[in-house]
Formats: structure tokens, sequence, C-alpha cells
């Protein structure tokens, strides 16, 4: 049996703050995506690259922002951007084609 495809916590520093400057509600986000806040807290953990993708694509839904994923990177903390940025840039360019592929090697 393959071991899930883990990233660091840490690609989502900042992920609740972007969601509600981008107007929509942090905690409705946590219920659509299925995720619990303490995960996302945890700046030393993992979490499913998968659950990382439906993350981005939640919240990009979610906040109407096809772009959501660039533009989260955009804000990202610079100690943590190279993770954020080559995700949400990954999360633009390929949209669904990304989230397909991470479902597709868990």
């Amino acid at each position: 049996m393959r071991a899930r495809p883990m990233i660091a916590a840490t690609v989502t520093t900042g992920l609740l703050d972007a969601i509600r400057s981008a107007g929509a509600d942090p905690e409705q986000f946590l219920r659509q995506v299925g995720l619990d806040n303490s995960v996302l807290l945890n700046t030393d953990g993992f979490l499913p690259c998968s659950a990382y993708a439906r993350a981005l694509e939640g919240a990009a839904s979610l906040t109407s922002d096809s772009y959501f994923g660039l533009h989260f990177g955009e804000r990202a903390n610079p100690n943590y951007a190279h993770h954020a940025l080559w995700v949400g840039t990954l999360h633009c360019l390929t949209g669904s084609l990304l989230v397909t592929f991470l479902k597709s090697v868990i």
C-alpha cells in the first residue's frame, strides 16, 4: 500500500485570513471542505495533498475567485512563499486538472 502524499501544513498559513479578506466566511469554508481549524493551526504538521487541493478549490468556489490560489500565494509569508506560490500557481494554471491528478495518486 502506498503512503498518501502529504504536504507541510505551513502552506495553509494565512488561508483563513485570505478567505475572510475575499469576503467569505472562514467557518463556512472549513465546513465545506471538511477541515478542522486545528489542522490549519498546526504549522508543524502535515495534511494530505488531496485535502489541500480540496481547500484551494473550495476557497476558489466560495470566494467566486477562480484565481484564489494565485492571490493566496501573493499574500504568503516570504518564509513559506515557495510552497504557497508553487501550489497556488499550479492551481491557477491547471484548475481541476491538479485536483484530479492529486486525487488519482492517493
